[in-house]
C-alpha cells in the first residue's frame, strides 16, 4: 500500500490527473488520427500524386539518431508503396539542414519531391531556391520555428521528427487502403523506431510521444528487421525487453556514433540490412567500433576541459577547443552541464574558414535555444529545442 500510494504522489506531483488512463497498456486509438496532424493531409495526398505521376522522390534526413531513423522509416513505406525514393544523409561537415548546394545537388538529380526530416522548418530560403528549379518540397519536422519556410510542412514539437515519419508512414497507408493486418505490421515496425528516436531526442515523454514510446518498447520482441535486432542484441541485457536506459545509453549512441565520427549512412545501414543477418552483424559491430572511439574522444576532451575551467565555475560557459572534433561538441557540452550544472557551450573548428560550429547544452528551467534568439544576428544558422524535463 505504502508502494502504492508513492507512486500516486508521484504521478500527482507531475501533474498526471487521469491516473487510470495513464496507466492503462497504450494503444494506436490514444493517439490522434495522423491527418489531424496539422499539414499531414495535404503532404499526404502530395505524396500520392507523386507516386501515381512516377515522380522522383528524395528524401532528405539528419546525422543524429531521429533523422537517420526518419529517414529509415520513410525510405520503408515508400517502398511498401512500390516507389525507390533515394535518401542523403548529410555529413556533419556539412553542417544541419538542407543548404543551398544540397538543393541544387537534389535538382540537378531530377528530383521532382523532397521530403526533409528532422530538419527543414527554418529552411526557408533553400525551400525558395528549391521551388524556383521545380522541385517540391514537403517537411517533416519538430524544431523550433524561426523563419518558417513556406512549404507543405507537417511540424509539430509533440513528437520528434522519426515519431512525425510514423505517423505520416501510417497515415499514407491508411489512404491508399492497406488491408488492417497490414496497416498493423506497419505500426509495430514503425513504432520500434519512434521509441529509440524519442528516448535519443530527449523528446519530453508525454501525452503522444510517451503513448508512442511505449508502444514501440513493447514490441521490440517481435523486431523482424535484423539490424534492430542484432542492434539490441549487443546493446540492451535483455533485448526483448529494454528500458528506456538501454536505449538512451546503449542503442541511440551507437547510432549516433556514426554521424559523431564517421557518416550516418554508417547506421542507416544497419536497417538496410532487413533480412540478412550476416550484413546486420557486420554493420552493427561497425556501430559498435564508432562508439568506442567516440567514448575514447569524449573522455579525453573532456579531461582536458575540466583542467581549464576556473573554480568556482561561472554560471555559464563558452568553450573552444581547436582539436575538439565538431562531432562530440554536444557531447562535451553535456558533460560540463551534468558536472558543473550551468548552461554550457562547445565550439570547435568549422570547415568554412572564419567560422566555428558548436553546441550547447542546458539545465532544466533556462531556455537556451531561445537566450541564444536575442544574438542571431551573429549566427550563420542556429536552432533546437528547449530542454523540458521527462514524464515517466
Amino acid at each position: 500500500m505504502f508502494l502504492c500510494q508513492t507512486l500516486l504522489d508521484v504521478l500527482i506531483s507531475r501533474g498526471i490527473e487521469d491516473i487510470d488512463s495513464f496507466i492503462q497498456p497504450p494503444s494506436w486509438n490514444d493517439l490522434p488520427e495522423p491527418e489531424s496532424i496539422p499539414g499531414m493531409a495535404g503532404a499526404v495526398d502530395r505524396v500520392l500524386v507523386a507516386i501515381r505521376g512516377q515522380h522522383r522522390i528524395a528524401i532528405f534526413g539528419d546525422y543524429d539518431c531521429d533523422g537517420v531513423l526518419g529517414t529509415h522509416i520513410l525510405r520503408s513505406v515508400l517502398d511498401g508503396l512500390g516507389v525507390q525514393a533515394r535518401a542523403y544523409l548529410p555529413h556533419r561537415d556539412e553542417g544541419y539542414g538542407l543548404s543551398s548546394s544540397m538543393v541544387h545537388k537534389f535538382s540537378l538529380r531530377g528530383t521532382d519531391l523532397l521530403i526533409t526530416v528532422d530538419n527543414g522548418i527554418n529552411a526557408q530560403r533553400e525551400i525558395q531556391l528549391a521551388h524556383r528549379l521545380g522541385v517540391d518540397v514537403i517537411v517533416i519536422d519538430h524544431h523550433r520555428v524561426q523563419e518558417r519556410a513556406n512549404t507543405l510542412a507537417v511540424w509539430s514539437q509533440e513528437f520528434c521528427g522519426a515519431g512525425l515519419a510514423a505517423l505520416f508512414a501510417v497515415a499514407l497507408a491508411l489512404r491508399v487502403g492497406w488491408k488492417e493486418e497490414r496497416v498493423e505490421r506497419l505500426q509495430t515496425a514503425m513504432s520500434q523506431y519512434a521509441a529509440i528516436a524519442s528516448v535519443a531526442d530527449c523528446v519530453p515523454l508525454q501525452s503522444g510521444t510517451r503513448t508512442l514510446a511505449r508502444l514501440g518498447m513493447r514490441e521490440f520482441a517481435r523486431a523482424e528487421n535484423c539490424g534492430l535486432r542484432e542492434l539490441l542484441r549487443v546493446s540492451c541485457a535483455d533485448p526483448a525487453n529494454p528500458d528506456s536506459n538501454d536505449l538512451a545509453f546503449g542503442v541511440a549512441p551507437r547510432i549516433n556514433a556514426a554521424g559523431r565520427i564517421d557518416h550516418p549512412a554508417a547506421a542507416l545501414s544497419v536497417f538496410e540490412a532487413a533480412r540478412d543477418e550476416d550484413a546486420a552483424r557486420r554493420s552493427v559491430e561497425r556501430l559498435d567500433q564508432l562508439n568506442q572511439q567516440r567514448r575514447q574522444l569524449v573522455a579525453a576532451h573532456f579531461g582536458g576541459l575540466c583542467g581549464e575551467i576556473p573554480q568556482p565555475a561561472p554560471p555559464a560557459l563558452v568553450l573552444y577547443r581547436e582539436s575538439c572534433p565538431k562531432g562530440i561538441a554536444g557531447l562535451l557540452a553535456a558533460k560540463c552541464v551534468e558536472r558543473f550544472r550551468i548552461p554550457s557551450i562547445m565550439l570547435a573548428p568549422s570547415p568554412e574558414p572564419g567560422l566555428v560550429v558548436g553546441s550547447g547544452r542546458s539545465v532544466a528551467g533556462f531556455d537556451l535555444a531561445e537566450a541564444l534568439g536575442q544574438f542571431r544576428r551573429f549566427f550563420k544558422r542556429f536552432g533546437g529545442h528547449p530542454r523540458l524535463p521527462s514524464g515517466i
